[in-house]
């Protein structure tokens, strides 16, 4: 059984949308393993790259669990930021009205960076406020991601680039997305990159070959993934098995 996490901790106020379907507390996770890892071989699996991710060590140690964290290199040296998060934060502020989450979420869910960049500038145009003041969420450094490499139960992979819908994109930038993300995190932690995690669980049989002609060798999806299948295999969230 392959689990996907995200953000870990308690929920606060500005969780909201695609941020509170993907955080999770660790005595949830504690529960659920208690619960399910005497029937079950289980797997877990952080995408994004949190610095909450580190929570989960005790845990893993005491179950003896094995983690693969998904890295989004740009989250880690602060090209990129997830638009959710930044989108959220400024809602619960009042720097953004009468504007429907969902709605804006599937628009720039599929969108390229380049336009999701100008709405987002759009908004924070609108609301007179500047962006980086909603940029609340921290990732691993790379100082930490070599650190927790080094953890014998934990590897290292990929969750792209930017975090962009693979499927949604031109072959260029697919190629772009898993190759940069791939290299980036081989110069900087050592050792081969051979763990791919899409964005959204996001894939088609176009990514999934990029991904391959890139060097993975392994392919995450999320609930649309394939039992069996090395490049695209199924993972569950946990919210789905209480």
């Amino acid at each position: 059984m392959i689990l996907y996490l995200h953000d870990i901790g308690p929920h606060e106020a500005d969780d909201l949308g695609a941020n509170a379907n993907n955080k999770v507390d660790i005595e949830t996770v504690a529960s659920f393993i208690r619960k399910h890892s005497a029937n079950n071989e289980i797997l877990l699996t952080a995408d994004d790259g949190y610095t909450s991710t580190i929570n989960l060590l005790p845990l893993l140690e005491k179950e003896n669990i094995p983690l693969i964290v998904f890295v989004t290199t740009g989250f880690v040296e602060g090209r990129v930021y997830p638009y959710e998060a930044e989108f959220c934060d400024a809602l619960v502020a009042g720097l953004v009205k009468d504007v429907d989450f969902d709605s804006i979420h599937r628009q720039l869910r599929g969108a390229s960076k380049k336009h999701r960049e100008r709405v987002m500038n759009e908004m924070a145009k609108a609301g007179r406020y500047r962006r980086d003041t909603q940029r609340k969420r921290s990732f691993l450094s790379w100082a930490m991601l070599r650190k927790l490499n080094d953890h014998p139960l934990i590897s290292i992979g990929s969750h792209t680039d930017a975090h962009l819908d693979l499927k949604r994109q031109s072959p260029l930038t697919i190629f772009s997305e898993l190759r940069r993300s791939k290299k980036l995190l081989e110069e900087k932690i050592g050792g081969k990159i051979t763990h791919i995690s899409y964005p959204y669980g996001s894939s088609d049989r176009l990514v999934r070959t990029a991904a391959r002609l890139c060097g993975y060798l392994y392919g995450y999806g999320t609930e649309t993934g394939e039992n069996g299948s090395r490049m695209n295999q199924r993972r569950i969230s946990l919210k789905n098995k209480l």
